[in-house]
């Protein structure tokens, strides 16, 4: 939380960015797939800067399917329209797919970091527009997300750790 909003920007989206290293404060293992440091040029987020992070480091729907194959998380798709979130707990991630267009295609666009809760409904912290406990439905402009937006489908993961 109280970096959310001097994190380093690397990368035009930083959402995943900012969550990995999040991830990686609160004693989550990283893996060679989902590191800061790489030199396998086949994970690199960026092929010109070895070593470097690698893409599930800093893609968001690299960064679900990573965690999910590791063991790390566990998906649920989630009701936009509903507020609380039942068994939500500070830490676990929420994950969005829409599209320019907005039409959701089944790869997740953006993600956020559960820390907080305001009359049971999670609160969110991320970067990319550095929202600091946001209601977890709205932008970093206070507008509920679907207002913005044809189709979002957000999901929630779990973290086991």
């Amino acid at each position: 939380r109280s970096n959310y909003n001097s994190f380093e920007t690397k990368y035009s989206s930083n959402c995943t960015w900012f969550v990995s290293h999040a991830l990686w404060a609160g004693g989550v293992a990283k893996t060679g797939n989902w590191t800061d440091s790489s030199f396998s040029i086949f994970n690199l987020a960026r092929k010109s800067e070895i070593p470097g992070p690698t893409k599930a480091a800093t893609t968001a729907d690299y960064l679900k399917n990573e965690l999910i194959d590791s063991g790390v998380g566990a998906l649920e798709q989630v009701d936009i329209n509903t507020a609380v979130i039942t068994n939500a707990k500070v830490g676990d991630l929420l994950f969005y797919d829409w599209d320019p267009n907005g039409k959701a295609d089944g790869v997740v666009d953006h993600v956020v970091i559960i820390t907080g809760f305001v009359d049971g409904a999670p609160v969110v912290t991320g970067q990319t527009n550095n929202v600091l406990d946001q209601r977890w439905q709205y932008t970093s402009r206070q507008e509920l997300i679907t207002s913005t937006k044809d189709v979002v489908i957000p999901y929630i993961m779990r973290i086991r750790h």
